[in-house]
């Protein structure tokens, strides 16, 4: 956004996510006596999680997972957070299913599957819930 909206810009380009960013604020603060309380803990490592992919992606470092670590130090169940996460309600696995028995892979290397209205209604799935499913193709071998 070149648009200014505020006195301070803060962007780190090597951030895993800005929930990094915020923990990175912390570890900054913590000798001037800023506090993290586990619910927060909670919430900045569930960013995290989210923003790399499960720590798939190449913008997870060492970082990252040491920010994690000290994370889970203080008394998040990460086991817990993950199964929260990523817990799938039937419907959404039966529309993965669909997917990929149905998606159209091209010569190019994408694949990709209309979901129109009725599909979601035959699963009873809201569109808004659909995004649950935007990765499903993603690991498919071949794909550019």
């Amino acid at each position: 956004n070149e648009d200014p909206y505020g006195d301070i810009t803060w962007v780190d380009t090597a951030a895993s996510s800005t929930s990094e960013m915020i923990y990175e604020f912390y570890t900054y603060g913590k000798d001037k006596g800023l506090k993290i309380t586990k619910e927060a803990a909670r919430l900045i490592l569930a960013g995290i999680v989210g923003d790399t992919g499960r720590f798939l992606f190449p913008n997870t470092t060492a970082k990252t997972l040491r920010y994690v670590s000290e994370l889970v130090d203080m008394g998040v169940k990460f086991t817990d957070l993950y199964n929260e996460m990523y817990k799938t309600k039937e419907k959404i696995a039966r529309l993965n299913g669909y997917i990929l028995q149905n998606f159209t892979m091209v010569e190019e290397g994408a694949a990709y599957i209309k979901l129109t209205k009725e599909v979601l209604e035959e699963f009873d799935v809201l569109s808004s819930e659909a995004s649950g499913v935007v990765g499903a193709l993603g690991n498919i071998d071949g794909l550019k």
